[in-house]
């Protein structure tokens, strides 16, 4: 199961945190000083870069932007420590889109494996999800499955008959609402 925006975000704060407590030390004076190497400076300031870039974008998705964007070039984020992090942010950010194509497939697997015992409505559906696995197959998120569907692309006949049956409206009710999200 993957990871939410909030616990991206917590995952990055638990990182921060260890690796702030693990560079302290109580000095001669009984005060707590230091001991940071320079990568884990530039570590700890990674952290802190991404996370206040993460306060300002609100979701996986403007976050992504912001640092691709805006913050393309900060000298913080720009480190090779940072990738894993904007790498796993991105498939926060890809989830529910994944979740939705996965569950599409899942569903497609079992109808097939029972197709001989099914009607004439069930096999309909299997040809449902196959145009659904095929749309998502071509595309990068569920805003360009939308596209396919709202008819900006050219789909064949069969594709186009296939989304106009009654077995693909919660299928595209449930990807309108993923796109939602995606713009949220």
């Amino acid at each position: 199961m993957s990871k939410s925006f909030e616990e991206w975000k917590e995952s990055c704060r638990a990182e921060l945190y260890r690796i702030q407590s693990a560079c302290c030390v109580t000095g001669p004076s009984g005060r707590e000083e230091s001991i940071m190497s320079e990568s884990g400076v530039a570590r700890r300031n990674m952290l802190m870069a991404l996370l206040t870039i993460a306060d300002k974008g609100k979701s996986a998705k403007e976050t992504l932007a912001l640092i691709d964007g805006k913050h393309k070039d900060d000298p913080a984020i720009n480190i090779d420590q940072a990738k894993p992090f904007v790498e796993d942010l991105r498939k926060v950010a890809q989830a529910p889109f994944e979740a939705w194509k996965e569950s599409l497939q899942l569903e497609f697997n079992k109808l097939t494996a029972m197709r001989r015992s099914l009607d004439c409505r069930g096999r309909e559906k299997i040809s449902v999800l196959l145009t659904f696995l095929n749309i998502a197959d071509w595309s990068e998120s569920a805003q360009e499955v939308i596209d396919w569907i709202d008819g900006k692309n050219i789909l064949s006949e069969e594709h186009v008959m296939n989304l106009r049956r009654a077995a693909a409206e919660p299928i595209i009710r449930d990807i309108r609402r993923i796109a939602e999200m995606e713009v949220e």
